[in-house]
């Protein structure tokens, strides 16, 4: 079954019980790492839903893929550090990154369209 016309039920399953950690890093938001236990399917099942289905729109000045499903707002990023570290060529190993915040929360960093 598909939902919202766009996500299978057992992404969305997994997606529910994700171990989402909550962040304040530019805006409040969730994510997850490709890397934790279980994740690495997820991220890569919602990274082609969101290529496919999603929109475009503008943050902090930089084009992003977004997709809207059950209330929250999805994006992924390839690469991920710590402010300040080198960005590493191994991003396996430091791992991709799922984000969500909750639909129609605006930021004012956000430049639409």
């Amino acid at each position: 079954m598909v939902l919202n016309g766009v996500v299978p039920e057992a992404v969305h399953a997994e997606l529910e019980a994700a171990p989402w950690r909550k962040t304040n890093y530019y805006a409040p938001h969730e994510y997850i790492m490709s890397t934790w236990p279980g994740m690495d399917d997820l991220w890569h099942a919602m990274r082609l839903l969101i290529q496919e289905h999603g929109y475009d729109l503008r943050f902090r000045g930089k084009p992003w893929r977004y997709l809207d499903h059950a209330g929250y707002t999805y994006w992924t990023m390839a690469r991920w550090s710590r402010p300040g570290e080198p960005r590493p060529e191994d991003t396996l190993r430091v791992g991709y990154v799922l984000n969500r915040k909750v639909s129609g929360v605006e930021d004012p960093a956000d430049q639409h369209r």
